[in-house]
């Protein structure tokens, strides 16, 4: 079989379509666009809907919990102050053991006679760069470290110590 010759109409009439696409290219284009629109318009207001719950819930649940390490409930203090002090020296603290009670409102003095040393107890959020006094409630039971907050040398990691909460 020989092809047709695409010059040859093969019989078929000629017709224009060429504003018949346009037409329907220009009904999909402004339907599309219609519906588009729309769509577009609802589905940004509910994203923004979204958006703003999701933002909202995260400020409620922030609000309700804090950082507790313990799932007991708070220990108000028993009145009771029991006055602690911890001497460093190169790589030892003196006491390195310290026992309390419950409840106890504890006056932390630290001093720091040779060398450059600091005092932290991270489980009572004690942090001393430097001799003083703090206080703070032993809320806790159960035995805490206590370390050298400052790199002082060779000896820096032996400086531990512990307090025992009864």
């Amino acid at each position: 079989m020989i092809p047709p010759d695409y010059g040859d109409t093969m019989g078929l009439e000629e017709v224009d379509v060429t504003n018949v696409s346009i037409t329907v290219g220009r009904m999909r284009r402004s339907s599309i666009c219609h519906d588009y629109r729309k769509s577009g318009g609802i589905m940004m207001k509910k994203s923004l809907f979204v958006l703003g719950l999701t933002l909202c819930l995260i400020f409620v649940l922030s609000a309700c919990g804090g950082d507790s390490k313990s799932s007991e409930p708070a220990v108000a203090p028993t009145g009771v102050t029991e006055e602690v002090t911890i001497t460093a020296k190169n790589f030892e603290f003196l006491p390195a053991e310290i026992k309390v009670k419950k409840g106890d409102t504890i006056k932390l003095t630290f001093n720091s006679e040779e060398g450059i040393h600091g005092l932290m107890i991270k489980d009572f959020d004690i942090n001393m760069d430097e001799s003083g006094t703090k206080e703070f409630v032993a809320d806790k039971v159960g035995t805490f470290d206590f370390s050298c907050s400052i790199m002082c040398g060779g000896g820096h990691g032996q400086m531990v110590g512990k307090i025992t909460v009864e």
